[in-house]
């Protein structure tokens, strides 16, 4: 019987299997894991600046009775903390919410500049009132935020804010234990940006701080010897048909002067 003819088999090579892709994600990148980290990280960050800057206000109340010396170094701490390029850091009086002091730092005096102030505050119904942000449950206010970006829509724009060149304002009512012993006034100017969430929970944070370092360091000042004068300060009573009755100047040996004393710092 005739036999088939040979036939050599092809050899075949191993057999390739077909690897599938796996997509390989950055870290933070679509991963909700790795975002919630960062954003741990970054609020940790956050906690370890006020914890910083609240310890670096505590050690203020060890300067001294020196107001002035004492609202320096507040101030130059704040500038480190948050950043600003004019600010005023006032005292009030807690039973009649009026101010006391200013520390003015970053420009000039201008008499003009707290006349301005006091018209806005007191007669017309501004947004971020000292007032309204004393009753807040943050006493922190940022205008820009407020406002969406627009100074403008504000009734201090036009004599207040634009004549600084204001790209932002942020203030504060310094409140502890129920009563208000100040506030702070900042002020960012072009083209530096608004003032952020950030900026203004610091702010916050040592706000309670700041109050009782007010209260303490005017507590603890000496108060100036009184001088004598022939007659005590004319009191003047408005009525409402905005005509003035002058009581009659009764002699005295001493009188607290209650005019606002300013101080700059450039």
């Amino acid at each position: 019987m005739p036999q088939a003819p040979y036939r050599r088999k092809a050899r075949r090579g191993p057999v390739q299997k077909a690897v599938p892709r796996v997509a390989v994600q950055t870290p933070g990148v679509g991963d909700d894991s790795s975002r919630g980290s960062v954003l741990l990280f970054q609020l940790m960050k956050q906690q370890v600046r006020h914890i910083e800057l609240r310890s670096r206000i505590e050690r203020l109340a060890a300067v001294g009775p020196d107001f002035t010396t004492v609202r320096a170094l507040l101030d130059r701490e704040l500038r480190v903390a948050v950043g600003y390029d004019f600010g005023a850091l006032s005292t009030l009086d807690p039973a009649t919410m009026c101010w006391t002091s200013c520390f003015v730092s970053g420009a000039d005096h201008d008499g003009g500049f707290e006349r301005i102030v006091y018209d806005h505050e007191f007669r017309a119904h501004e947004v971020n009132s000292y007032s309204d942000l004393a009753r807040a449950g943050r006493p922190v206010g940022r205008l820009a935020a407020a406002t969406d970006g627009d100074l403008a829509r504000v009734g201090r724009y036009s004599d207040l804010l634009e004549p600084l060149d204001a790209a932002d304002e942020m203030r504060a009512v310094l409140r502890s234990h129920g009563a208000c012993w100040g506030t702070l006034t900042l002020y960012r100017q072009h083209p530096r940006p608004a003032f952020t969430l950030d900026d203004e929970l610091t702010v916050a944070a040592a706000a309670p701080l700041i109050a009782d370092l007010f209260r303490l360091t005017m507590l603890s000042a000496r108060p100036p010897r009184p001088t004598r004068h022939s007659s005590a300060p004319v009191c003047s009573l408005l009525r409402r048909a905005e005509k003035s009755a002058r009581a009659p100047p009764r002699p005295t040996s001493g009188w607290a002067n209650s005019t606002i004393v300013t101080e700059c710092h450039r």
